[in-house]
């Protein structure tokens, strides 16, 4: 008892190291040892502890589901000590040989089980879960993925996964919640290309076309090899009737990357809009097999439509 209450007190004063790594050690040796010698509290004590990690392993073993067993391995560690103890004091070689070689053997599973535990990088595994579903189109499930990574460890690609997040309530059309959650990027990086590219969407679909152009240009200046921002403000020229700026934006967004078929529809209206239809057909051809030849000739047609209602001459 004496032995019990002078842990449980050092352990209030953070005078040992009362931890699961140090406890386990102590305490799964305390198990061993009182099996030789076993009393009904003993006994009671190893199936509580036997029990709770058993029922721990069959849902999810993490560090910090653990620390109630400490409870159950204090008595037990201080069981083994005065075990060890009395082995000690009566000289018993072969005991005190048995003993110690246990401690080494559970001391070294405790280490490889905790550092195990340790170098799992949950953030990281939250993250690529997000990120599959995501592309598989399950927004709401890559946003909970993506909200666990930041729980485990808020600094890991923070900004990558506020983006994504942005993007999840992008695709679902909650273009404010989107916005703010890349506003929560720039306050971390706040020349972040990504962010600032799709703060200029935001801007767009909001009727601030000035502000839009002013985010892409930023974007582009952050990111001079991101192709995105360069086609989008290649549309904002576009709109704006400067047909010789958005041609070159958009020439230069092939250069980086030819695959978008949104920079080749740019690139249709361009031709179309300045009278080379020949062009046209041709790049909206290009714009159809990349991304699908129905959506594409509809975009063309009415974008056409909305410049027509400006008063642009053809």
């Amino acid at each position: 008892r004496a032995l019990v209450t002078s842990l449980a007190q050092a352990g209030r004063q953070q005078a040992l190291p009362v931890t699961f790594g140090f406890m386990a050690i102590l305490g799964l040796f305390g198990a061993m040892a009182t099996l030789r010698r076993p009393t009904r509290a003993t006994t009671l004590v190893n199936l509580y502890v036997l029990t709770f990690m058993g029922g721990l392993v069959l849902f999810f073993i993490c560090a910090r589901l653990r620390l109630p067993v400490i409870v159950g391995l204090i008595p037990l560690a201080a069981a083994g000590i005065s075990i060890l103890l009395d082995a000690i004091s009566g000289r018993e070689v072969r005991k005190i040989a048995v003993y110690a070689l246990a401690i080494a053997g559970f001391g070294i599973l405790t280490y490889v089980d905790w550092y195990g535990i340790r170098s799992f990088n949950y953030a990281q595994e939250y993250w690529l879960l997000g990120k599959r579903h995501y592309d598989l189109g399950n927004f709401d499930k890559a946003m909970e993925s993506f909200q666990s990574s930041i729980r485990y460890d808020s600094d890991f690609d923070f900004t990558g996964n506020y983006y994504f997040m942005g993007n999840c309530h992008w695709q679902k059309k909650n273009y404010d919640k989107a916005k703010s959650c890349y506003d929560t990027v720039l306050l971390k990086d706040p020349s972040n290309p990504q962010a600032l590219n799709a703060l200029g969407a935001y801007a767009e679909i909001k009727g601030y076309p000035e502000q839009a152009n002013e985010l892409y240009a930023r974007a582009i200046k952050s990111s001079p090899g991101y192709s995105k921002p360069r086609t989008n403000l290649g549309f904002g020229m576009l709109r704006a009737k400067q047909f010789d700026q958005a041609r070159n934006l958009f020439v230069e967004s092939l250069k980086l990357y030819d695959g978008d078929p949104e920079t080749w529809l740019g690139l249709a209206l361009c031709s179309a809009l300045t009278g080379d239809n020949q062009a046209s057909t041709k790049f909206l051809q290009k714009a159809e097999s990349l991304g699908g030849a129905t959506e594409y000739s509809s975009k063309f047609r009415k974008i056409l439509l909305e410049m027509d209602r400006t008063g642009v001459d053809k």
